[in-house]
């Protein structure tokens, strides 16, 4: 669609429908991001406490974004704000798969590939941090918080924006068969 226009303009006017679609993309994320903030981590506040509560030995009771947790290692409120929440990882990955060159099928696969991967991993990664401060120590929660589920979050950014950019990479030519030298 936007790539498509790209293409056929000259250098500077390529440039500038260029600029112009990383204009759109960021105001549209941002506008969707705080349309879309507080529902988002209402439900990953959900499934959170979900599977904190299935997997650990705390027992989990969900207010909006906030979870208490009452464990084994004591009780504490855990509240999933719009910085803990995968929504932006999300709106970034849409974001180039509809403004990035190449196949809209594959990049569309990838942006799902990509989202799914984002959602589960940050899922995953709350869920532990909940369970650390349940079932270790409440005052090991923070620590593990800005440590490892950071460094984590890091790992599941890069590999969703790995994901992404194979999706813009030229389809490959079917090989060739080898032929016989005489």
């Amino acid at each position: 669609m936007v790539s498509a226009l790209v293409r056929r303009r000259r250098p500077l006017g390529r440039a500038l429908s260029c600029a112009a679609a990383g204009v759109v993309a960021i105001a549209t994320a941002v506008a969707a991001f705080l349309l879309l903030v507080d529902g988002w981590t209402a439900v990953e506040a959900w499934v959170v406490g979900g599977l904190a509560g299935l997997l650990g030995s705390a027992e989990v009771t969900r207010s909006g974004h906030q979870l208490l947790v009452r464990g084994d290692a004591g009780t504490f409120v855990l509240t999933v704000g719009a910085w803990c929440s995968s929504l932006a990882p999300v709106l970034g990955v849409v974001s180039v798969a509809v403004f990035a060159p190449g196949s809209w099928q594959r990049r569309w696969r990838a942006a799902l590939a990509a989202t799914l991967l984002l959602v589960a991993g940050n899922v995953v990664r709350v869920a532990a941090v909940v369970m650390v401060g349940a079932d270790l120590d409440a005052a090991r929660l923070e620590p593990f918080h800005d440590g490892p589920a950071t460094a984590f979050t890091v790992v599941l950014v890069l590999a969703a924006a790995a994901v992404l950019a194979w999706s813009t990479l030229p389809a490959r030519a079917p090989a060739q068969p080898l032929r016989a030298r005489r």
